[in-house]
């Protein structure tokens, strides 16, 4: 236990004696050194101004990692509490010298035991990932406070259940429209009616990436930011700007007769959070707010609306207006989706080496620039015959003149892909409408997919 090699697991006090009789019948578990504490609060002592960690685990505390791994509660308050002792204890084995991350259960079953019993002969594996799987202090903290999506304050003026939103809802002229629907179902073809019918109104298109911002200019008939001088953009009548830019409209400020906010939950975390923005985020706020609160008709849409995002705009809007809200509940779905999470993207690569192996296609999406970029090179090692039919867009070559040729013209450039590679580049204003798949074989099972990374261990373990 003194070796600061052997990782330590911080556990909610052991089952109780009623729970032993199933111990038995437990599969036998990769070790892991774990400690059990009488309560979430005991790991520590003190208050909250002056605290430390527990005496019993001062001297092991040096140089080890500790993993904090509490129940699964689904009551608030509770969860509330356990999220305070998690941060507080794993502060004071921090500041003892050790290093902290925190184990999450993903449910139902409350504790490790109940879910290990649960898993059968799956526990082993699912340990071991859970484990590596585990998130720092701060990861942990950030998942935390990730607010639910949906309405709760505000309740829709308009329900509809249809997968072409214009057949259901017409746009008005005025106020603040909240278009909250999913993906592919005309949220932007909605829109380009409206420009039809309105052809000489002063359009603002508003977005938070390039890609998307070039995609709306074609279809809504604007003037792209990119091609005028900067003394013209104010004068432009129907105008494609992205968030980053909109300072540049300073000082040739109008009102607008319309301003579309497409991905508008995305481009509110963006306007508040993105580096790129960092030295003229105010005059860009200040730009905002004006056209915002001038404009006759204020259209937001977004498949994942929050309270939080039509909160932002109204509180640029005249006292009193309350938006009008149109939730469309059709889901456009039918593709299979694999969700991996974690630092380790060797499950990842095996899963698109099987598939690949099988001749079926595949589409990876992450929100790492840098994760895209491996997992290219990662291909091309694995498929150097098949390099040309593979296809990797992120931040640092979206904007090239092939690559933005290959985004206008998407579904018909992927039927020639085996692989389509994108980071958030690529997240928003791009809708792949065909099938991305090339035969009718079913995907990979995990028994082939740990095959795969069990070759792939033995591979370095040789080297």
């Amino acid at each position: 236990m003194n070796h600061p090699n052997f990782g330590l697991v911080l556990l909610p006090q052991l089952p109780q004696l009623p729970q032993l009789p199933q111990l038995p019948q437990l599969p036998q578990l990769p070790g892991f050194a774990a400690v059990a504490l009488p309560g979430i609060w005991c790991g520590r002592v003190g208050n909250k101004l002056i605290e430390h960690l527990h005496p019993d685990l001062m001297p092991i505390a040096k140089g080890r990692k500790f993993i904090i791994l509490f129940d699964y509660e689904i009551k608030q308050k509770t969860r509330w509490q356990i999220f305070r002792a998690t941060q507080r204890t794993g502060k004071c084995i921090q500041d003892a010298g050790g290093k902290c991350e925190v184990a999450l259960l993903p449910g139902k079953e409350k504790g490790i035991d109940d879910w290990v019993v649960s898993l059968g002969k799956k526990a082993r594996r699912s340990v071991d990932r859970l484990v590596n799987d585990s998130v720092t202090l701060s990861e942990y903290r950030q998942q935390f406070f990730i607010p639910a999506r949906g309405l709760k304050k505000y309740k829709p003026d308009v329900r509809v259940n249809t997968p072409l939103l214009s057949d259901a809802v017409r746009l008005p002229t005025s106020g603040v429209v909240c278009l909250l629907s999913d993906m592919s179902t005309g949220k932007t073809y909605l829109m380009e009616k409206w420009r039809k019918e309105y052809p000489n109104a002063r359009f603002l298109n508003n977005g938070h990436r390039i890609a998307l911002l070039r995609n709306l200019s074609k279809r809504l008939t604007t003037q792209m930011y990119s091609n005028l001088m900067a003394g013209n953009l104010g004068i432009a009548k129907a105008l494609s700007v992205t968030a980053d830019s909109l300072w540049k409209l300073a000082g040739h400020l109008e009102a607008y007769d319309c301003i579309f906010i497409d991905e508008a939950a995305q481009y509110v975390t963006h306007l508040l959070q993105a580096k790129t923005l960092k030295e003229h985020r105010h005059e860009i706020l200040e730009v905002l707010k004006y056209v915002v609160r001038n404009t006759k008709l204020l259209v937001l849409a977004d498949a994942h609306l929050t309270d939080e995002v039509i909160d932002f705009f109204m509180a640029m809007r005249p006292s009193g207006e309350k938006p009008y809200i149109v939730q469309n509940d059709w889901l456009s779905g039918g593709r299979k989706v694999h969700w991996y999470e974690g630092g380790n993207p060797s499950a990842v690569v095996a899963s698109a080496e099987a598939l690949l192996s099988q001749g079926k296609k595949v589409m990876i999406v992450s929100n790492s620039k840098k994760f895209i970029k491996k997992m290219e090179k990662d291909l091309i090692d694995l498929f150097p015959d098949k390099q040309h039919l593979l296809r990797a867009l992120h931040g640092d070559n979206s904007g090239s003149p092939e690559n933005a040729v290959f985004i206008e013209n998407i579904n018909s450039e992927v039927k020639d892909l085996y692989a389509l590679l994108a980071s958030p580049t690529l997240g928003t204003g791009v809708d792949i409408l065909i099938g991305f798949a090339a035969t009718n074989q079913p995907p990979p099972t995990d028994e082939e997919v740990q095959a795969i990374l069990e070759d792939r261990l033995a591979e370095r373990h040789l080297s």
